[in-house]
């Protein structure tokens, strides 16, 4: 529609008729008049009587011309002054038809969703936004209740709503919806939405309606949660992290102290997991963590909550307990899950995990508190012999301060150089004598005096502490063998046992070669040991690794053999000179455990696989003399001798086995 809009024309405004020009053109029309019809009739008419005649006759022509003139410009003025009114009130209606169509337009097309009500609150008018996430026409739905075509419910409750139009009509002020606001669409289906309604006010200020504006936010609310899931959860198992464990620690700590009930936080750590991450690959090690986890929570009861701590870390909260048992079953539970085998990728593995346990509000009031009283727990759990349980007491955090000051000298120890070695002979079977040592590391601290290795030598491998002092032991034994090879005693080779933070070290063999060359001893005369488990971690690689060594000339041995979990794919790769039995089985022969069995099956291994044995903790006659028999190569053990200072050792040079 094409609409005519603005000022009349000036040609129009010209021509119009107005007071002011009617009374312009009268006096001029009288002045002309007057002038010039008074001057003619002198000059035509001379007789006296005949031109008064004329002059009244000219007179009442006069006021009949300009009576008639007077009509005829008046008459055009109403016209003229009706068509203005006309054409001027056409183009305000057209103004307003104009301004609507673009109103019109503007709700046809922009994307959020518009619905208009009148005072009562029923439909008027909706956009196409509108019926698209309703589902309703706008014919359909003018003139219905706003309730019949806009239902929403809350997300999380799904109760329903009340209606944003009725409080803005009622109180004639904007107004939304709630955050968990969901429209229920015709078909059935829901969509998260915001809005905004505004009261429609007339030019009295009087509301007679109201405007209500939504839009889709289901991609933006999804989002948002997808964000704090993983604000709150493990992002392996799905399980709730730390963050979210203390959020209902707390909730669970404040209802207890309200109710005066009891509650028990677990904190669980699975059992040489490391060495499994390490040998299968992470990928398996992170199968194996989302396997464990579902186990764990299937043995939990309902309300009960399971937390990923971290890499190998869970911790359990058990909340509204009445008895200590309770704590107890839900333990051993969790343990029994551990005595059935685990199937990764095909792969039969096994795993136990150790359990510490603290109490509210025996061991403690607060999050911090018994989160760490059940990790000191956990620690004891581990010095146990590991697949337990403990529960904490306040004697464990004696110990827990005792290895915190452990920790704490040992990092001063070797600055202040409180370490010694000391040297345990490996003695030959048959001849009775010497043909080798074993180098052990002895630690004198200024602050507990003397530190048992078993005390120290696991923090100083959780701690890294263990490289530098494993890389002072191997430069010390050497520089000892050395010296003494130098002194005329006999050449002997000397074993240095290797932990499984040296053999990870990207320049270790680097090291050893450096080591070597700086004291001038020959390799053939240095032995390396490591751990059965050390070297099935990455097979291959430690193949390779060991291959380095061996083509330096150094000896390899695989201590604590039968312990660990050996390949004997890669054993028979590995380029190793001897087996040593580790003295459990040792202490085993004419027990009766079996243990005979097993040293006479790892010695006759030893042999297909042209490999030297050594038996370790050899202390009776009967125990040497059983080996003998199965043709052991060597022992050590106190037997012979215990480890001994250097200066002790020179004078056992000469001293065979009495047999």
């Amino acid at each position: 529609m094409d609409y005519k809009v603005g000022r009349l024309s000036k040609q129009q405004d010209f021509k119009r008729v107005t007071p002011l020009r009617m009374v312009i053109l009268y006096v001029l029309i009288s002045g002309a008049w007057i002038l010039f019809s008074d001057r003619l009739l002198s000059a035509i008419v001379t007789d006296p009587r005949l031109l008064l005649k004329l002059s009244i006759a000219k007179g009442w022509f006069y006021v009949a011309v300009m009576t008639v003139l007077i009509y005829v410009l008046v008459q055009k003025g109403r016209e003229q002054h009706l068509a203005r009114y006309i054409t001027e009130r056409k183009n305000a209606w057209a103004i307003v038809l104009l301004e609507k169509e673009r109103a019109q337009v503007t709700l046809d097309s922009i994307g959020d969703a518009v619905i208009t009500t009148n005072v009562y609150g029923n439909v008027e008018y909706l956009n196409p936004s509108a019926e698209a996430l309703t589902g309703w026409t706008n014919a359909e739905a003018t003139g219905l209740s706003l309730e019949k075509i806009f239902q929403i419910v809350n997300e999380e409750t799904s109760e329903p709503l009340n209606y944003p139009i009725v409080r803005c009509l009622k109180e004639g002020d904007r107004v939304r919806l709630p955050n968990q606001a969901v429209l229920m669409h015709r078909n059935g289906t829901t969509m998260a939405i915001e809005d905004s309604t505004t009261p429609i006010r007339n030019r009295a200020d009087v509301v007679i309606g109201g405007v209500l504006v939504f839009h889709d936010v289901s991609d933006k609310r999804n989002l948002m949660k997808e964000l704090s899931h993983q604000a709150h959860h493990d992002a392996l198992t799905g399980l709730p992290n730390r963050l979210l464990f203390n959020e209902y620690l707390n909730q669970a700590l404040a209802q207890a102290a309200c109710r005066q009930g009891k509650l028990a936080v677990l904190f669980l750590d699975l059992d040489r997991f490391k060495l499994i991450n390490d040998t299968m690959g992470h990928n398996l090690g992170d199968l194996l963590l989302n396997v464990v986890a579902e186990r764990i929570r299937e043995t939990l009861r309902e309300g009960d909550i399971l937390a990923r701590q971290g890499g190998d870390e869970f911790l359990v909260l058990l909340s509204e307990i009445s008895h200590i048992q309770e704590v107890v079953t839900v333990s051993e539970r969790i343990l029994g899950v551990f005595s059935q085998p685990l199937m990764l990728d095909g792969n039969e593995v096994y795993i136990s995990t150790s359990i510490g346990i603290s109490l509210y509000p025996t061991d403690g009031s607060d999050l911090e508190t018994l989160v760490k009283q059940a990790d000191t727990a956990m620690y004891y759990a581990k010095e146990q012999g590991r697949n337990n349980y403990q529960f904490f007491t306040a004697g464990l955090n004696i110990k827990a301060n005792q290895r915190l000051s452990t920790e704490n000298s040992l990092r001063k120890a070797l600055a202040r150089g409180e370490f010694v070695l000391h040297y345990q002979p490996q003695v030959d079977m048959e001849s009775g004598c010497i043909v080798g040592l074993e180098a052990l590391i002895r630690w004198n601290s200024a602050e507990q005096g003397i530190v048992a290795p078993l005390s120290f030598i696991p923090i100083a491998e959780e701690t890294g502490l263990i490289v530098p002092i494993g890389e002072w032991v191997l430069r010390t034994a050497c520089a000892q063998n050395k010296a003494w090879q130098e002194q005329g005693y006999p050449h002997l080779s000397m074993a240095v046992n290797i932990s499984a933070r040296q053999f990870r070290e990207p320049n270790f063999i680097k090291l050893v070669a450096n080591i070597l060359k700086e004291i001038g001893m020959d390799p053939q005369w240095l032995e390396l040991e490591i751990t059965e488990s050390v070297a099935m971690q990455n097979g291959e690689a430690s193949v390779e690794m060991l291959s380095f060594f061996k083509e330096l000339g150094i000896r390899i041995s695989i201590d604590d053999f039968g312990t660990g979990f050996s390949s004997l794919n890669y054993l028979r790769r590995m380029p190793i000179d001897t087996l040593k039995i580790d003295q459990s089985f040792i202490r085993d022969i004419s027990t009766g455990k079996n243990g005979e069995e097993v040293i006479t099956a790892i010695i006759q291994l030893a042999k297909n696989l042209r490999l030297k044995v050594i038996a370790e903790g050899v202390e009776t006659n009967s125990q040497w003399s059983f080996l003998k028999t199965k043709q052991c190569n060597e022992m050590q053990g106190f037997l012979f001798s215990k480890a001994v200072t250097s200066e002790e050792m020179e004078l056992l040079f000469v001293r065979p086995l009495n047999k």
